[in-house]
This record gives C-alpha cells, sequence and structure tokens, in this order.
C-alpha cells in the first residue's frame, strides 16, 4: 500500500509540473491553431492533459503571414484570451525577423494577413512587443534565467533562433529542454516548387535551417511525411468541429482556423498544430525514428533535409501519427468549452 501510494504522489507531482514554452512563429493559420490549442493548456483544467504548459514568449518571424501581419495577430490573440481567464503571465510577444540569412530565399512568394480571423482580434489592440528583435530577447532570456528549461515550438523559417545561437557567448541552447520543429521533407517531397525539394519552413532560411539543427540541442522534428498524415477536409469539419457553442477566445481561435484551413482549401494539411498536440499528449506520435540529418544551403535544392549516416547530425523524426487520437485532442480543446 505505502509503495502504491508512494507512486501515486510522484505521478501527482509530475503531472502538476508546467513547462514554460517559447514559440517561434510565421503566423500562419495552423501556427494560429497550434498556439491557441496551447493557450487551452493555460485556461483547462490540469487533467484535461497528459502535460501541462505556460505560454512565456512568442517570437515572430517572416513566412506565412507578412512579419507585421503576423506580430499583430499574435498580439491580437494574446489580448483577446489573457486579460478575460486571467492568466498568471501574459505571453510576451518579440517581433523578429522579416528575412533570411544570407543566401536564403528572401520570401519572392506573396504573404498575406489572416484576414480571416481578423474580426476576433480587439479593436484596439493595445498590447504590444516586448521588444522589435526577437534574437536580443531570447538570449536576454537565456542570461536571465540560466537555471531554467523552456520547451521550444518552431513552426516557420528559423531565422530568430539561428542569430539567437550564433551570437558570441550565448547561453539560448543550454535553456533549451527540447526544439519541436515542424520543417523539412524526408521521403516525401518537397512543398515548393518548380523543384519540390524543399519543405516551405526550411527553404525559406536553409542556412538558419542548418545551423539549428547542428545547434546541439535535443531536436525532434516534424516533417512533412508526418504532416500528411494530418489532414483536414470539409466533411471533418462539418462533423466534428464547427459549433455556435463556443465560449472561450482561445476556442474561437481554434474553430475559426480549422475553419480557415478546412473550408478555405477543402482539405488542407494541419502542419503546425502536430507540434503543440505532440507536447500535450507525446502518445499521438506512434513511431518515432533516430536520423542523421544535414540541411543544403545552396543551389536548386537548398532548404533540403537529407540523411547522411557519415557526417549527419543526429536528431529525433516523427515518422507515424495516431491520427483518430490528434483529432481527438482537438475535439477536447473545443468540447471543454
Amino acid at each position: 500500500f505505502c509503495f502504491c501510494f508512494f507512486i501515486l504522489f510522484i505521478h501527482v507531482l509530475n503531472s502538476s509540473v508546467v513547462n514554460d514554452v517559447i514559440f517561434d512563429t510565421d503566423m500562419g493559420y495552423d501556427d494560429c491553431l497550434a498556439i491557441s490549442l496551447m493557450y487551452s493548456s493555460m485556461i483547462l483544467p490540469d487533467n484535461v492533459y497528459d502535460n501541462n504548459f505556460n505560454v512565456y514568449l512568442i517570437g515572430t518571424v517572416f513566412g506565412d503571414e507578412s512579419l507585421d501581419g503576423g506580430t499583430r495577430t499574435a498580439l491580437g490573440m494574446t489580448q483577446s484570451v489573457s486579460p478575460k481567464n486571467q492568466f498568471d503571465q501574459i505571453p510576451q510577444i518579440t517581433k523578429g525577423s522579416n528575412n533570411s540569412l544570407p543566401g536564403g530565399a528572401h520570401f519572392p512568394f506573396e504573404t498575406q494577413d489572416l484576414l480571416n480571423i481578423e474580426y476576433l482580434l480587439p479593436k484596439p489592440i493595445t498590447l504590444t512587443p516586448t521588444v522589435n528583435n526577437a534574437s536580443v530577447v531570447y538570449n536576454i532570456i537565456a542570461n536571465k534565467y540560466s537555471d531554467k528549461l523552456f520547451k521550444l515550438i518552431a513552426i516557420g523559417p528559423l531565422t530568430n533562433i539561428a542569430k539567437t545561437i550564433t551570437v558570441p557567448g550565448s547561453n539560448f541552447v543550454n535553456i533549451i529542454d527540447e526544439v519541436v520543429i515542424m520543417g523539412g521533407a524526408i521521403n516525401v517531397l518537397g512543398n515548393v516548387p518548380p523543384y519540390f525539394k524543399a519543405e516551405y519552413n526550411f527553404w525559406g532560411d536553409p542556412l538558419a535551417a542548418n545551423i539549428t539543427i547542428a545547434s546541439g540541442m535535443d531536436i525532434i522534428l516534424f516533417p512533412l511525411d508526418i504532416c500528411y498524415q494530418a489532414t483536414c477536409s470539409v466533411a471533418y469539419y462539418n462533423e466534428y468541429i464547427n459549433s455556435s457553442l463556443i465560449n472561450e477566445d482561445y476556442a474561437k481561435f481554434m474553430n475559426s482556423s480549422i475553419y480557415s484551413i478546412c473550408i478555405e482549401y477543402k482539405e488542407k494539411i494541419m502542419y503546425d498544430v502536430l507540434t503543440s498536440a505532440y507536447l500535450l499528449d507525446p502518445s499521438i506520435v506512434t513511431e518515432i525514428q533516430e536520423m542523421n540529418v544535414l540541411v543544403e544551403t545552396q543551389g536548386n535544392a537548398a532548404g533540403q533535409i537529407y540523411v547522411d549516416n557519415d557526417n549527419g547530425v543526429p536528431i529525433r523524426v516523427a515518422t507515424k501519427l495516431d491520427k483518430n487520437k490528434f483529432t481527438s485532442l482537438l475535439q477536447l480543446a473545443l468540447n471543454q468549452t
């Protein structure tokens, strides 16, 4: 009996631990869904998810949205959700890089602001960025909290992170317990024309991707391979998600983001949300492989990640998804409202 009680006591202690999370994001629809899903962990009872998290900081970067538009969306989402629910600590927002490191894409593709969730943003948005330089903020945090560990979710081009860790004397890698990255394509084609070698985030800044992968941080990668297992259709939205009963602001952003993903694109991959879902419930991933990888930084294949058993950097790669568990997690977050 005493032994069983001890085990239960340890379980309760572990389940009460709240992990601080840093998001580095280009604030596309799926980024909004990933962040609002993680916000639900700050609002719902502690026993809803396997793990509990506190969104400490959001750093924005160029990519799916314009940098200014993405920063505005992050500020508006946070302002909408935090006062009503009285977060213990309102997440900081910092504006990051507007262009890649030398040799990157410099984003020739047109980006757009997320007009489909604009109606949810407060007017006016009074929350302001902490500092308009994400890499500076990241290093300030690393120096201030040198004895603390953070989870890092990277769901855009990795420019902010590469700039941070290449500052002489940076302590950032030492405060990161785990990096969860959506990026790359291992055994499937990339999604950037005309060569389809690279995935969008890694293509946006190949050098930054290579620097981050080689940083020595504990990385788990969610490449296109596993993302393609997380599709969302109009039928799925209409049957499981659409609801007029949602009364929490985080859930309104989740619902609107899923609507934009499913309806506007007819059927869409829910890329970035896998990162938050994995941290909340790691069992959604049923297979993780150790791989030695490198990122091509030049030429037509710039941004392509490939396996190199002799010279590559060892990382973990999520390869198989339990889609039923994944979709159930989204429904759980919404149904709790």
